[in-house]
């Protein structure tokens, strides 16, 4: 063993003696040996070191980062944890909130759209309980008078109640609402006398005695002042009628000319009672089947009325105002755009016209200009008004309407109008044969209102242009020294050679208005765009020179 040690070992030494001697119980070495022990020891020593040292080492770091991580993965699970859980009690939040709100603002609505109509039940059934009340109460009052019919007079009396039809929605539940143009009449009291086709009579009495001795005592009239006829011919009639609550027989309650296509529209005043269409009486309480009557009727019609005597309708017929002079009106038909923009204007309390591209196909529009006033709304006056609530009653008012206007314009100097033969926007308000009137003048005002009743001047007269008769058949030209433009050559075609108006119109006759429009405030272009491109059929006044007239006067 001791020789393999030393093998081992290789312990080189300079002695005589061998390395190493084995005592009895002792090894003797010499130093070379014993320090080569000693270095083999040593190093021995130091990798068991170096091994634990590894081992330790390794298990504590190993041991640390395990720790770390575990701690790392839990804060990490507890952050990502709450996040989570706040983020989905965020959304949670805002899902109620949004539920609250939606359920909050349609219960809002749900409650106003109720309450609204809530009231609009108990706004119609006072509205209705109010006309059968006044309905049975015209009924009542015609049954506590005596009123008499002999002949072909109806069995009923006269009364008044308020009903207005329009031109194209019917009458069913809705009264005094709308305008009737094609029909309408008003008149405040009936007359105690109305005579018969076949020279009856009938008579209002409140005396004790009985019908046949007031019959026979009764000697009927030959005829009957303030009674009249006129003569409907086609198109718009122009009167808005209502039912008096007194007499219940129709009334004029508005005469619109501006609107009309009738001739004979200026014999109708305001308070003259309709007492037969054509061959039908108007009975009491009967305009609903008048005013369908007016609309169905077949045209040319004539239309019996009775004049007011009194001036108790004209006390009750409201604010409206009769025409200015820079007054005009349109007719806002049902289902056809305005095409109007408006403005307010804090000057004069009216709505203004802000754009003046309206339909054409509304009779009236051609006269709209941008700058003008919207005086009135039917009967309602628009001055002083919140803008916004005349919007809202255009909007959703009843039709058709009466809309009238008002020029806010000043005319020019007459000499730059008369250079322009297309377009006369205005002009002075002369005689159509005086045509050196107001020359000198540096600044004018539109001209006023006047009479074209044929009736008061005999030189003036009237034709209708209808859509049947194709072109109207004469040639107008304006003269440099007229407002109105004059017939310079009638060509055998054409409304003019319709046999009822046949021969009427000569060379050199005046234009004097279309619809009743004065064409000096129309001006020639806009009067011969209405001819051109406006709806039929147009009524047109014509004026005969006064040499003509005189010359025929000697002649006969």
């Amino acid at each position: 063993m001791v020789e393999k040690l030393a093998k081992v070992l290789d312990v080189n030494t300079d002695s005589k003696h061998p390395p190493f001697q084995v005592g009895k119980t002792k090894v003797f070495c010499v130093l070379e040996a014993h320090q080569a022990l000693e270095a083999g020891r040593s190093k021995a020593l130091y990798k068991s070191v170096i091994t634990l040292q590894r081992y330790c080492l390794g298990y504590s770091v190993r041991t640390r980062y395990q720790r770390k991580r575990r701690s790392s993965i839990r804060i990490q699970a507890i952050w990502r944890s709450w996040s989570c859980w706040n983020r989905y009690q965020r959304i949670i939040r805002r899902e109620r909130a949004a539920v609250t709100v939606q359920r909050t603002t349609r219960g809002f609505l749900a409650r106003k759209q109720v309450r609204r109509m809530r009231a609009a039940t108990i706004i119609q059934s006072f509205v209705r309980g109010w006309l059968v009340r006044r309905e049975y109460s015209a009924n009542t009052l015609s049954f506590e008078h005596d009123v008499s019919y002999v002949g072909s007079l109806d069995d009923r009396s006269t009364t008044e109640s308020s009903i207005s039809l329009s031109e194209s929605i019917s009458m069913k539940d809705r009264k005094n609402t709308t305008i009737s143009f094609q029909s309408s009449v008003t008149s405040d009291q009936s007359s105690g006398e109305y005579m018969g086709d076949d020279g009856s009579i009938s008579i209002r009495s409140s005396s004790r005695f009985s019908r046949k001795k007031m019959i026979e005592e009764y000697e009927p009239p030959k005829q009957i002042p303030n009674e009249y006829e006129i003569v409907w011919e086609c198109g718009l009639l122009g009167l808005y009628f209502e039912s008096d609550p007194v007499s219940g027989m129709p009334i004029v309650r508005r005469v619109h000319e501006s609107l009309s296509n009738c001739a004979d529209i200026f014999e109708v005043s305001r308070g003259d009672v309709l007492l037969a269409v054509g061959k039908v009486k108007v009975k009491k309480g009967d305009i609903r089947r008048i005013l369908t009557l007016l609309q169905e009727v077949q045209k040319p019609v004539r239309l019996h009325f009775l004049r007011n005597p009194t001036e108790s309708f004209r006390l009750r017929s409201g604010s409206l105002e009769l025409l200015g002079e820079e007054d005009y009106e349109v007719l806002w038909k049902e289902g056809v755009p305005l095409g109007l923009g408006f403005r307010p204007d804090p000057s004069t309390g009216y709505p203004c016209v802000l754009q003046s591209q309206g339909n054409q196909l509304l009779p009236g529009m051609f006269n709209v200009r941008a700058g003008d006033h919207l005086v009135f709304i039917n009967e309602f006056s628009t001055q002083g008004v919140r803008f916004q609530k005349v919007i809202d009653i255009l909007e959703s008012g009843p039709r058709p309407a009466v809309l009238r206007f008002r020029h806010t314009d000043l005319v020019e100097d007459p000499h730059q109008q008369l250079d322009q033969t297309i377009s006369l926007n205005s002009s002075v308000l002369s005689n159509p044969q005086d045509d050196s009137h107001s020359m000198g003048m540096s600044r004018l005002t539109r001209p006023s209102r006047v009479s074209m009743n044929p009736k008061n001047d005999h030189s003036l007269y009237y034709i209708t242009w209808k859509e049947e008769d194709g072109p109207l058949g004469i040639v107008v030209k304006q003269e440099s020294t007229s407002y109105y433009p004059r017939v310079i050559n009638v060509k055998s075609e054409g409304a003019v050679t319709r046999e009822s108006q046949k021969n009427r119109v000569e060379i050199g006759d005046v234009l004097l208005s279309i619809n009743n429009n004065n064409i000096s405030k129309m001006g020639f272009g806009a009067a011969m765009k209405l001819l051109q491109k406006g709806p039929k059929p147009l009524l047109l006044m014509f004026q005969r020179p006064r040499t003509s007239l005189s010359m025929t006067a000697r002649t006969l």
